[in-house]
């Protein structure tokens, strides 16, 4: 299975899109605070095959409405493994994780490539797993 992300540069709004092996799509996900009317309007332009996402991230322009990101492994100990504080109680993380929705999940995952660096840069601790999943902080 093979997921991709578009976040809406301007709404925020987010949209999961998953594809089986042959690259068909199989589901989609609405994350955020999506209106009736907004859903019809971009039903018609939903990809329905893999090659579309992939050339989104290939020619991200700065100026396109849509920013594209894929993350194939959404489990929770793909996360945990990339998670660098390993203290904590891993189960209180992994109850969280298990409330996430997807597009909740690929976010925390993603935001890892930039927070690590940061919190090092500063010279403070990285919070538990826990306190990261809980407090959301990739949404700040």
């Amino acid at each position: 299975m093979r997921s991709f992300l578009a976040i809406g540069k301007k709404t925020g709004l987010r949209i999961v899109f998953k594809y089986d092996l042959n690259g068909v799509l199989r589901s989609v996900e609405f994350d955020g605070k999506w209106t009736d009317d907004l859903i019809e309007r971009i039903k018609v332009k939903i990809p329905v095959n893999v090659q579309y996402c992939i050339s989104q991230i290939k020619d991200q322009k700065p100026n396109s409405q849509w920013i594209f990101k894929e993350l194939t492994e959404l489990s929770f100990e793909a996360f945990y493994k990339s998670y660098p504080n390993k203290l904590g109680k891993k189960d209180l993380a992994r109850k969280t994780w298990d409330k996430m929705s997807d597009a909740e999940r690929m976010d925390a995952i993603l935001y890892l490539d930039e927070y690590i660096p940061l919190k090092r840069k500063e010279g403070t601790n990285i919070p538990y797993a826990s306190s990261y999943l809980n407090g959301k902080y990739w949404e700040s």
